[in-house]
């Protein structure tokens, strides 16, 4: 049985990572919206503005290894308090998960 890996954010970065493990972990992921993906694996809607996604954040964490990809400031301007609420929000619920290690990723862009 192969270990689990929960991506919150599949954004750019997200997005590759998540295509460049899939072949070696079982995989689950959110977006903040559900359009259109090509993700070969369940993705669940989580918007921390929308209280009515939270229920999706249990199941995310419900996994081995959790990459949190959510960047401090991004295009959509959340303020330093949104983005703290966001991390209460999810460090209350690690506290029930069976997850085995976390990846925090803060990256707002890469430059070169």
């Amino acid at each position: 049985m192969k270990d689990k890996v929960s991506i919150i954010g599949l954004g750019w970065f997200g997005r590759e990572l998540a295509h460049s493990l899939q072949s070696d972990y079982e995989m689950v992921g959110s977006k903040r919206s559900l359009t259109e993906h090509d993700f070969p694996f369940k993705v669940y809607k989580l918007d921390f503005r929308d209280s009515s996604t939270f229920n999706s954040l249990q199941t995310l964490l419900d996994a081995d290894y959790l990459v949190l990809n959510i960047p401090p400031n991004s295009r959509y301007e959340r303020s330093p308090e949104e983005y703290r609420e966001m991390m209460d929000v999810i460090i209350k619920h690690l506290t029930e998960s069976r997850l085995k290690r976390m990846i925090f990723i803060s990256s707002t862009g890469v430059f070169g």
